[in-house]
């Protein structure tokens, strides 16, 4: 959240996510644990004692040439709507000049009513990585429906991504990232980010995102082995989202 996608760390936090692409990855640990939760959005006078918010949780492991991901993510609003979302990306790392990963997300949705039936979803995407010395551009497509798993059923926007994420360097790192979401009429969305390490082990991050205007700022902690993270996010007309997560890899 705290840069909005456009630090990408392949031996850190983002790149050990679970619910991040797998050819994000790359470091000689060997499997890792991770959760994490948002609370999105101020509370709203007519809700104050019901909320928005997500949690997430999963592991990965590296096999070899390949590394896998899993993770759980469960969305609620307001008591009155509920998503339920397996996500699996499997990630080969065989060659120097691209990292490629398939990536796999099955979704559950429904509204809180006595006999409301669920709308089971299959979407697929791909993401590949191109890392260079001193920077790396990610291309990836997520959400393509592959079959509508019920009788009732709903589409998400395919969206599409590509992204130039630098390395360390003395001012930190830095990184922008376009976004495509595929709707009847196209929305573009652009951000760009800054993470900057104080320590090895302690960073402030902070990003700016259009349409719409939000801006984002965090802190990181990590050590070889444990991370945590925290971070907010602003929307122009829906306030403030909360979120924090921690990692443990060995």
């Amino acid at each position: 959240m705290g840069a909005q996608g456009t630090i990408v760390w392949q031996d850190g936090i983002s790149g050990r996510q679970p619910w991040t692409p797998a050819a994000w990855y790359r470091d000689t640990l060997r499997f890792g644990l991770a959760a994490a939760a948002v609370f999105y959005y101020d509370p709203m006078d007519n809700y104050e004692k019901t909320s928005i918010s997500q949690a997430a949780g999963g592991g990965w492991a590296r096999l070899g040439m390949f590394t896998i991901k899993g993770a759980y993510e469960h969305f609620s609003a307001l008591g009155m709507y509920l998503e339920q979302t397996g996500l699996l990306s499997v990630g080969l790392n065989a060659f120097r000049f691209v990292q490629i990963s398939i990536d796999a997300e099955l979704l559950r949705a429904c509204v809180l009513d006595p006999g409301e039936e669920s709308a089971i979803m299959l979407y697929a995407g791909e993401t590949c990585w191109f890392p260079f010395r001193l920077a790396a551009i990610s291309l990836s497509c997520a959400r393509i429906r592959l079959a509508k798993l019920s009788h009732k059923g709903f589409d998400l926007p395919a969206i599409f991504r590509c992204g130039f994420h630098t390395t360390a360097n003395k001012f930190g790192a830095q990184g922008v990232l376009l976004e495509v979401i595929d709707r009847r009429k196209d929305v573009i969305r652009f951000a760009a980010g800054e993470e900057y390490r104080f320590t090895r082990q302690f960073g402030l991050c902070a990003a700016l995102s259009t349409n719409p205007n939000q801006m984002s700022f965090g802190i990181v902690f990590n050590t070889p082995n444990l991370g945590g993270y925290a971070a907010l996010v602003n929307h122009p007309a829906l306030g403030w989202s909360k979120g924090f997560g921690m990692d443990f890899a060995k």
